[in-house]
């Protein structure tokens, strides 16, 4: 059980690295520093919005309407101030609640 949390966690890591890369070059490209002209560019954009876009969908669902706002890469702020305590916590629940049960 430990090493499927384990497994998670490394997924969430991974996840944030893409979130964090995605917001910086939607940054980048709306400075006009990157060109989605060129096909490097283009073929990294693509392929991060391929990734997170099932993400993204959900937590546009979840969140109101707010015009021409959009509030979804303000998420992983939050997640960011929250993750450490909440690593904590599925850790904790993890340990104290799954192991003694099943013998893990």
């Amino acid at each position: 059980m430990l090493s499927l949390m384990q497994i998670l966690m490394v997924i969430l890591d991974v996840m944030w690295f893409f979130v964090i890369a995605h917001v910086i070059m939607s940054w980048l490209i709306n400075f006009q520093v990157l060109n989605l002209h060129q096909q490097f560019v283009a073929q990294i954009w693509y392929g991060l919005n391929r990734i997170l876009e099932p993400a993204y969908s959900r937590i546009r669902d979840f969140l109101p309407q707010m015009g021409g706002l959009d509030l979804r890469h303000w998420w992983p702020c939050w997640g960011s101030m929250r993750r450490g305590l909440s690593s904590r916590i599925i850790w904790r629940l993890s340990i104290n609640l799954l192991v003694p049960r099943f013998g893990l």
